[in-house]
Formats: C-alpha cells, sequence, structure tokens
C-alpha cells in the first residue's frame, strides 16, 4: 500500500511540474510549434551524437592503426632521403667529370683551367683511396682510370719542366 501511495504522490509530483512547465511555455509566448520543433531537434542532435560517438569508438582502432603505420612510413620515407643524400654525395665525389679528363689530356700545363682540374683529381684521387679502405668495390673500378689521369699530368708536367729548363739553358 505505501508503494502505491509512494507512487501517486509521484505522479501527482510529475503532473505539477509539466503542468509548472506548460504554463511557463504559454506565458512566455513561445510559438509551441518552434517549441516542438526546438525539443525534436535536441532530441534528434543526441541521438546523432550517439551515434557518431558509437561510430568513432568503432573506427578508433583503425585510425590508431593508420596513424601508426603513417609514422612508420614517415621514418621510412626519412631514411630513404638521408641514404639518397648520401648516395648522392658518395656519386659526385667517385665520378670523374669528363671536362677533368679533358683537361688533363688536352690542355697545356701552363694554362689556369690545367691546374683547376689537376686539384679536382688530386680530391678524387684521396676520397677513392679513403673510400678503398672501408672496402667500397666502386672505387676499385675508377682507381685504376684515376691513376691513368695522374701519370698523364705528372708526364705532361715533367715535360713542361723539362721543356722550360732546356729553354732556359739554351738562353
Amino acid at each position: 500500500m505505501e508503494q502505491l501511495d509512494s507512487a501517486s504522490k509521484h505522479l501527482k509530483e510529475k503532473n505539477n511540474y509539466d503542468e509548472t512547465i506548460v504554463k511557463e511555455i504559454l506565458e512566455s509566448n513561445i510559438d509551441l510549434r518552434e517549441y516542438s520543433d526546438n525539443r525534436c531537434d535536441s532530441r534528434t542532435n543526441r541521438r546523432y551524437v550517439v551515434c557518431v560517438s558509437s561510430r568513432f569508438k568503432q573506427y578508433l582502432p583503425r585510425i590508431l592503426s593508420l596513424q601508426e603505420l603513417s609514422a612508420s612510413l614517415n621514418i621510412r620515407l626519412k631514411n630513404k632521403k638521408e641514404i639518397r643524400n648520401q648516395m648522392t654525395e658518395f656519386i659526385d665525389d667517385i665520378l670523374i667529370p669528363e671536362s677533368v679528363i679533358k683537361h688533363i689530356v688536352e690542355t697545356p700545363v701552363s694554362e689556369k683551367e690545367f691546374l683547376e682540374q689537376l686539384i679536382i683529381l688530386d680530391h678524387k684521387i684521396s676520397f677513392v683511396k679513403e673510400q678503398s679502405f672501408r672496402e667500397a668495390k666502386s672505387c676499385m673500378d675508377v682507381m685504376e682510370i684515376l691513376n691513368n689521369l695522374k701519370s698523364k699530368a705528372i708526364i705532361k708536367i715533367r715535360e713542361y719542366i723539362l721543356k722550360k729548363y732546356f729553354h732556359a739553358k739554351n738562353q
């Protein structure tokens, strides 16, 4: 019986509360259609938020997995770029430009271009020797060409000095 009285009391309180809300709405001159639309929009928004939230929870593991994959790919890309830069630098240092070969072979020793190319040749020989201690196989291929160019330069310089010496001696 107590439960019945309690339930009855609760219903009366709810009815009083509902009546109070209706009176407030009527007194505030709010259009009831607009009020109803707003209440429906509010409920729809709550349902939408709940739906989006549940879908987000559903996709969250996939999003996290994709984030990890993206981070991993970024690290791999960075490493590849670093390796590419190092390889480019190595190739530039080991590569013998055609201009070096041409000037060492054809340009007279007394010209500035010969000296400039001789400095480049010396740098490349030093670099290849340094790399050959690290057992870089590509250095072995280039070393023979560099030594031939060095020999050609030494012969040209020797001939130039002897020519100058004999020319000075004969005067």
